[in-house]
């Protein structure tokens, strides 16, 4: 019996299980668990369906399983088990829910890739009682895991690395090092690298935003909830001022399906403290400017102090890093002798 089911779908060992059920007995259990189509009905459905009570349907439902379980003893579910374990234990006994059924997709005819698959395996794997399932939640996507054991060690290791994160988050943004982070807390929990990647996948504590900065979901320069919160990530990863209509476009690409209005996006750029306009509709972050708000040759005295002497070529890169004027105005702005002197070597100071 073991090395014919090793053939077998998942459908096809179901079939096995169910027989000996009666009509309804195998309409409640396929409905109940969403092994024709992956849509789960509650008992008070299924009591509209029937015409009974829920506590009528819960009933058959449990003499159902009963059977099921029994014919489970004869091996139909041992290859499934098998693959499903031997999964498991290269991961350290946890494994995200649809990475685990990537793995096991040849047991599933082709019809129930598309729906129904999950909850055929769901229903097998529960019937088994040989792995444990942990339904989505706000902390955790869904998973299997071959112990409560094994589940506690992956949670734990995730806490740590959290913690570890928590107060940290311009070093792992900026100085992108989530990686050393998260190479230190596994090696600490003495963890092979594959395993913890498996780990942190079950989680969504973490998050990665759309530049390929890993993260925790809860920081807005991972993921950005509202406009402002975009517009603060765009602006910070340009790293120099943009349109306010550049902004608006940035953000409709990478928020896909959603609408962006310009004009919103504008009031935003008005309305919140660390966007700071720089001339004709052009912003930046307030924290990467620290240049006066004032005229040109504010801004240029303000560059001369703070660099020393530079050519004009340098002047006129550092002026249009961050605030926005015609070169030509730059140029004839540093023809004002009583500010600025121009040295033999072509290079301008300030007039001390």
């Amino acid at each position: 019996m073991a090395t014919k089911t090793k053939s077998l779908k998942t459908r096809q060992i179901i079939e096995e299980l169910f027989k000996g059920l009666d009509q309804r007995q195998e309409k409640v259990l396929t409905k109940r668990y969403g092994l024709d189509n992956g849509e789960e009905l509650t008992l008070a459905e299924l009591g509209k369906i029937f015409s009974i009570t829920r506590e009528r349907v819960r009933q058959i439902e449990a003499a159902a399983l009963n059977h099921v379980r029994d014919r489970a003893t004869e091996g139909h579910l041992n290859a499934l088990t098998e693959a499903v374990l031997n999964t498991l234990k290269k991961t350290g006994g946890v494994k995200k829910e649809e990475h685990l059924l990537d793995e096991i997709n040849g047991f599933a005819t082709g019809a129930d890739l598309v729906s129904g698959f999950a909850q055929q395996v769901k229903f097998l794997l529960e019937v088994s009682k040989a792995v444990l399932y942990h339904r989505e939640d706000e902390a955790f996507h869904s998973h299997w895991h071959m112990s409560e054991q094994h589940q506690e060690k992956a949670i734990k290791f995730l806490e740590d690395l959290m913690k570890s994160m928590k107060s940290k988050k311009n070093e792992v943004l900026e100085g992108e090092k989530f990686d050393d982070f998260f190479d230190e807390i596994r090696e600490l929990h003495k963890l092979e690298k594959e395993v913890a990647k498996h780990y942190l996948k079950i989680s969504k504590k973490f998050s990665e935003n759309i530049y390929g900065d890993f993260g925790l979901a809860e920081w807005k320069e991972v993921r950005p909830k509202v406009a402002r919160d975009w517009i603060y990530l765009i602006l910070k990863k340009a790293g120099k001022p943009l349109h306010f209509s550049k902004i608006a476009e940035e953000i409709r690409k990478t928020r896909a399906g959603k609408k962006t209005n310009t004009q919103t996006i504008h009031n935003e750029l008005i309305k919140d403290k660390r966007f700071i306009l720089v001339g004709r509709g052009m912003y930046t972050l307030r924290e990467l400017d620290d240049m006066p708000a004032g005229t040109i040759r504010e801004v240029l005295m303000h560059i001369l102090k703070k660099e020393g002497s530079l050519n004009a070529k340098q002047i006129i890169e550092k002026v249009l890093k961050n605030r926005i004027f015609k070169e030509n105005t730059i140029l004839f702005n540093l023809q004002n002798k009583k500010y600025f002197k121009r040295r033999k070597d072509g290079k301008y100071e300030l007039v001390i």
